[in-house]
């Protein structure tokens, strides 16, 4: 972390405090995904506000836009949701205006997962939507799939059941299809919960066994690139989050 924001001892001032900023700026994404494995959240965020100001002050808004990304999931892991709200509502904004589709989804994924935990449902199912839509339109089956897997979860929180069925047997359909058989199971799991609400009971039963054996089966590659899953249960835990491709 101090070599980060230390400047290079070099005989040129301004060349020093560059190549520092640089280096700080480097860091800041190449550690995000070893510093969320080993939850030192505060570092991150350290690191990702660090990133955020040197891309704002560099005029980069790509790179600002994806430290404020990072730094959206770190405050969420911290359950700093209004935080989480403000830098994932700040990183969609900018990259709707530089035109990055592929990010703009990225960022609503988070703000619509931060939704979620402060009860702002509506306002969730509506970043997820929008979020599935642009994937689909960039044709990426494995982030809309997880747009619409987070975007039936909004449902389910909102208190409308019966809504989260349609998206959350898409993603699963899709995640089928890509042999994804982790975050098929993932899906399965909230599905077969969606249908035992809504009293479809051998329906649900159905669900959970395809997703039981596929949860025996081989463990997923950690190291494949790709939206994560988690267990599929509410808020923060729940979010089938689509990092920023930046490295």
């Amino acid at each position: 972390m101090a070599s980060a924001t230390a400047a290079p001892r070099l005989d040129h001032p301004a060349l020093a405090f560059s190549l520092a900023f640089s280096l700080a700026f480097s860091l800041a994404f190449s550690l995000a995904r070893y510093l969320e494995h080993r939850r030192r959240f505060d570092e991150w965020i350290t690191l990702s506000t660090l990133a955020r100001d040197i891309g704002r002050a560099n005029g980069d808004r790509s790179g600002e836009g994806t430290a404020l990304v990072n730094l959206g999931f770190a405050l969420g892991y911290l359950r700093a949701f209004d935080g989480a709200v403000a830098a994932h509502t700040e990183a969609a904004e900018l990259f709707h205006r530089i035109d990055d589709q592929r990010e703009e989804g990225s960022a609503l994924t988070g703000l619509g997962a931060a939704l979620q935990c402060v009860g702002r449902y509506e306002e969730a199912i509506e970043a997820h939507s929008r979020a599935a839509r642009i994937h689909a339109r960039l044709d990426d089956p494995a982030r809309e799939a997880s747009a619409l897997a987070n975007l039936g979860t909004a449902w389910q929180l909102s208190g409308r059941t019966e809504k989260a069925v349609a998206p959350h047997t898409r993603a699963a359909g899709v995640f089928r299809e890509l042999g994804d058989g982790y975050r098929e199971a993932s899906v399965l799991t909230n599905l077969g919960d969606t249908l035992h609400q809504t009293g479809r009971t051998e329906e649900s039963v159905a669900a959970y066994a395809r997703a039981a054996a596929l949860f025996r089966g081989p463990a997923p590659d950690r190291t494949r690139r790709g939206p994560p899953t988690a267990s599929g249960r509410p808020c923060w835990s729940s979010a089938h989050t689509a990092r920023p491709s930046r490295p």
